[in-house]
């Protein structure tokens, strides 16, 4: 596995700082509905430590409800054994708060290979506007039906995965690698699992590692060894356990508190793929393949491959919504769908086959059925940091 000094994502969280085919696959049954989104960390070695501030530990909260959701989790993990998603320094164990109040952002203690997202009491400009969307499909349809720009407020800090689940640790999971790109040594990120694959991936992980699953259900469909639904699905925000982040969580994250079209670049410049080639795989530097995770820079906050590489599966269904004020938002209720492909679950970040242009905004997303099978479709997890 290709191994970085994750330990820096500690220190640069200090500086305050449209894929060519269609979604594959029929919309998957069972009409369960969304809720609070979520999202988990990976694990390894011992607790990353990002800072400390003043102020007493915090409790997470989030919105309850229903969702299909699929998960999964990883990241970089330069080495040891155990470590959880804010794991103690034994290894493993729960997210631990280590701030919250004061002066500045609460951050939080993660597991190594996992980003402390500083989020708790913290508000962003969310989405896009007509001014800001890419060019149009062939269809005459806007991308992936762009969102309004509003204004999101967290009420709870969460920890993400440094890097793209790996096939290695999906394998170790899941008992199987679906993925269409492969090497020996499971470097790759993981691709071509469904929706509800990266679901169960998060709670198979979070039981293993003593957490709380952050999903129940109900029955498993199956279509060969990939998921294909499951019935009664439900997130509950409040768990320890590993899930999907949300959109809102994962548009956040890669801001890093920057301002403007782009992490690496406020406005679409005329060298902004090669200013994007630094941070991501994509059409033309990618050789049109995944790459080893965390092979090139990293945002701001340290989440390596965030934008190329694979899009990545989020929590919510996509469709269109208003542009009012929101706390903790999980997307529409269910599937109802936006422009013409019918009901999907989101998925964002670019991938080795897009552009860096257009697929890379921050603002922008795809999407795909929960059921689909992709090339250019893998995940990263995120947690809830909650108290001790």
């Amino acid at each position: 596995m290709t191994t970085r000094a994750v330990v820096e994502a500690a220190s640069l969280l200090l500086l305050a700082g449209g894929c060519s085919d269609q979604p594959a696959g029929a919309p998957a049954g069972g009409g369960v509905s969304t809720s609070a989104g979520g999202g988990s960390t990976t694990s390894g070695g011992g607790p990353m430590t990002a800072g400390a501030s003043s102020g007493s530990p915090a409790a997470s909260s989030g919105s309850g409800g229903s969702s299909q959701s699929g998960g999964g989790s990883s990241g970089v993990v330069p080495g040891g054994t155990g470590g959880g998603i804010g794991g103690s320094e034994a290894g493993g164990g729960k997210p631990v708060q280590v701030g919250g109040g004061g002066g500045g952002p609460a951050l939080s203690t993660c597991g190594a290979g996992v980003v402390p997202i500083p989020a708790k009491n913290q508000s962003f400009t969310m989405g896009l506007d007509l001014n800001d969307k890419p060019p149009l499909q062939g269809s005459g349809q806007p991308w992936a039906c762009y969102l309004g720009k509003h204004k999101v407020t967290f009420s709870y800090d969460f920890c993400m995965d440094s890097t793209l689940v790996t096939q290695d640790q999906f394998s170790k999971v899941m008992g199987f690698n679906p993925s269409k790109h492969q090497t020996a040594d499971g470097t790759l990120p993981v691709d071509q699992e469904t929706w509800y694959d990266a679901v169960l991936y998060c709670n198979k992980k979070s039981t293993a590692e003593g957490l709380e699953p952050a999903y129940t259900h109900g029955d498993i469909t199956f279509n060969g060894k990939n998921a294909s639904n499951i019935s009664n699905l439900a997130l509950d925000l409040k768990k320890s356990g590993y899930r999907l982040p949300t959109n809102a969580e994962y548009e956040y994250a890669e801001r890093a508190n920057t301002v403007g079209l782009y992490f690496f670049s406020p406005t679409r410049t005329a060298n902004i793929t090669e200013l994007g080639a630094a941070y991501a795989w994509y059409s033309t530097n990618s050789k049109m393949l995944t790459q080893p995770v965390a092979g090139l820079k990293p945002n701001p906050w340290g989440l390596y491959d965030i934008i190329g590489n694979l899009f990545e599966w989020e929590h919510d269904w996509e469709g269109p919504y208003g542009t009012a004020d929101e706390t903790d938002p999980v997307g529409p209720a269910n599937g109802t769908g936006c422009g013409d492909n019918g009901v999907s679950k989101m998925a964002k970040g670019g991938s080795w086959h897009t552009d860096v242009s257009s697929h890379m905004m921050i603002g922008y997303h795809y999407k795909w059925s929960p059921s689909s099978v992709h090339a250019e479709l893998g995940f990263r997890c995120v947690a809830t940091v909650t108290t001790p």
